[in-house]
């Protein structure tokens, strides 16, 4: 038999041996079983170490620091046991927590009453314990989500299947060059008949349709109704015409319609609208602290966070928080509440010290049942209470819901209003946590700074609101050519700043060659005439560049290099900069 209480990176250890040993929907289950098996090997050992604190009393001594450690072990007994499906000896675990704060709270020598209750309800403990498992691990629900995954780039992104149904040949070819520049894959067809053929035959992920053909006797939307009738049409339709009544829209929705534009289409329109409906899921994976000092507990809050396809860090002793929460940058922290060093409610209070963390989502893990005593921790720093005993699935539902609600409000607070990118200070400090991690990881990092070219002439010429779409449609061709995790910021004006984490300066270089020859392809229009606008990248690499100054540095003067070259061009710096020299700059 194993030691009384495994290593966490023992236990961290099996866990991957399982993840790597069991893909697909069961390697979770397999992973919690042998959390479970393991946990149930060290259990002997923890019931003898609170028979060993009742026979101290048993013996007639009173001694409060006794009672304290014969709460705070039946504590960790009754979350545990009914995590890891010892629903009965958590019970009863809870019943010895009970009496044992009834006895502190009372104070002076214990009663003989109180006494053979504790000890008649160790007896039961050890009964109970040793029946073993009375609850089966009930499989969590996955969140959709990036996983981090290696830099499949563009893969991401490009090749989207669309079906382009449109008997104006000019506007069908329009709107193909331009959709496909965005990374769509485009099949046109000029008659609504041809559309249930190419269903059949092809991938699809959206059908746009224009509503009226010249010559056909049945309109776009008869079309719609019949394929959504005979179950061939079960991707978003997009119709595009040039009634604007609201009878004809009715028409649109009663056939089964997911959107409505109007002509002559705005291709930034019609972009947005099937990026709504077909874009990768590519969101950040929610990032999780996990402080408890129980190990197995802190393994199984971070198997079952992990299969939902979160990013997590545990920390088993909880003095080290501030050091994780800089090195981490979590978006929830997940606190047991009663630990050895410090108590929960401890460690949220000196965490909001820190007024930069006032806002980062605090809660509670804890088999703590009592109404009063929740809210007390929640007055003292947290932002909800969760029970040790939850189901897994309730557990992550619980976390992506308020780790959501931090992401939003954070966006709102460190978001360009134009492009809904990271804003210069934000980007700035995201950089620096980038590095921070590509160090400990001992991964590449490339930085990447964009710059439109003679952009003022656009505003000159067009105006400012039309310089505003040119400027949206980079942010959009962005966001749609690399992951979620990438960094994407607007520094200011018309430029911008990436981010790649994982990549060097030659990946890099092929990836934003790409984006520049699709965005000097994407067309413009003002009132009366159409333009194209290119744009010129300079990039950086770490370790080459080891600092955010130098990054900067050398990015900047790549894309200055790009600028006087003849622009519409990626540069990459090569020889590294004296940071000394950049801060004189700076």
């Amino acid at each position: 038999m194993r030691g009384a209480m495994l290593a966490l990176s023992d236990i961290q250890t099996e866990m991957q041996q399982s993840s790597d040993n069991a893909r697909g929907p069961g390697a979770l289950i397999e992973t919690l079983e042998r959390l479970r098996h393991d946990y149930a090997e060290t259990l002997p050992a923890k019931i003898e170490e609170v028979a060993a604190v009742a026979r101290m009393l048993a013996e007639g001594a009173r001694d409060d620091a006794a009672l304290a450690d014969l709460r705070n072990l039946a504590h960790k007994l009754a979350g545990s046991g009914a995590t890891f499906g010892f629903s009965e000896m958590g019970e009863t675990a809870r019943k010895l927590e009970h009496l044992s704060d009834i006895a502190l709270d009372h104070g002076g020598p214990l009663s003989d009453r109180s006494r053979q209750e504790i000890l008649d309800s160790v007896v039961a403990l050890q009964r109970v314990a040793a029946l073993g498992v009375d609850t089966a691990i009930v499989s969590p629900l996955p969140v959709p989500g990036a996983k981090g995954e290696p830099h499949a780039v563009l893969e991401a992104a490009l090749n989207r299947p669309i079906i382009l149904v449109e008997d104006d040949d000019v506007l069908a070819m329009q709107l193909r060059g331009e959709l496909e520049n965005f990374g769509f894959s485009i099949t046109m067809l000029r008659k609504p008949c041809e559309l249930r053929s190419a269903l059949e035959a092809g991938e699809c992920s959206a059908v746009v349709m224009d509503v009226v053909f010249e010559g056909d006797d049945k309109v776009g939307t008869d079309t719609v109704r019949q394929l959504r009738d005979d179950g061939v049409l079960t991707q978003p339709v997009i119709f595009v015409s040039g009634r604007t009544d609201a009878k004809a829209r009715i028409a649109a929705v009663r056939a089964g319609c997911d959107a409505y534009l109007q002509k002559p289409v705005s291709v930034t329109e019609l972009v947005d609208t099937l990026d709504r409906f077909t874009g990768p899921d590519d969101t950040e994976p929610y990032r999780v602290l996990i402080v408890d000092d129980d190990p197995a507990m802190a393994a199984y809050s971070d198997a079952v966070l992990k299969g939902a396809g979160m990013i997590t860090m545990t920390l088993t002793e909880p003095l080290d928080v501030l050091e994780a929460i800089e090195s981490f940058s979590p978006e929830l922290i997940l606190l047991d509440l009663y630990m050895q060093a410090c108590s929960g409610t401890e460690l949220a209070m000196m965490i909001r010290q820190n007024q930069a963390l006032a806002g980062l989502p605090i809660v509670f893990l804890s088999n703590e049942s009592e109404t009063a005593s929740q809210l007390d921790a929640m007055r003292r720093g947290g932002d909800d209470f969760l029970m040790k005993s939850m189901q897994p699935d309730h557990l992550i539902t619980a976390v992506v819901l308020r780790a959501t609600r931090f992401r939003a409000l954070r966006a709102l607070m460190v978001r360009d209003s134009l492009t809904g990118l990271l804003d210069h200070t934000a980007t700035k400090q995201a950089l620096e946590t980038e590095i921070a991690r590509a160090q400990r990881n001992k991964d590449p990092l490339t930085f990447a700074l964009i710059d439109l070219d003679h952009f003022k002439s656009v505003n000159d010429q067009y105006g400012r609101q039309v310089g505003d779409w040119v400027i949206k449609s980079l942010a959009r061709l962005l966001k749609q050519r690399l992951r979620g995790v990438d960094i994407i910021g607007r520094m200011g004006g018309e430029e911008f700043a990436v981010v790649l984490s994982g990549a060097d300066c030659e990946t890099a270089r092929g990836i934003f060659d790409q984006i520049r020859v699709a965005f000097s392809e994407i067309v413009h229009r003002s009132e009366d005439e159409v333009f194209q606008v290119t744009l010129s990248c300079g990039l950086a690499a770490y370790p080459h560049y080891g600092t955010s100054i130098m990054l900067t540095g050398a990015a900047d003067k790549a894309l200055y290099e790009a600028k006087r070259a003849g622009r519409d061009r990626v540069v990459v710096s090569q020889a590294p900069i004296r940071e000394t020299v950049l801060e004189q700059i700076c």
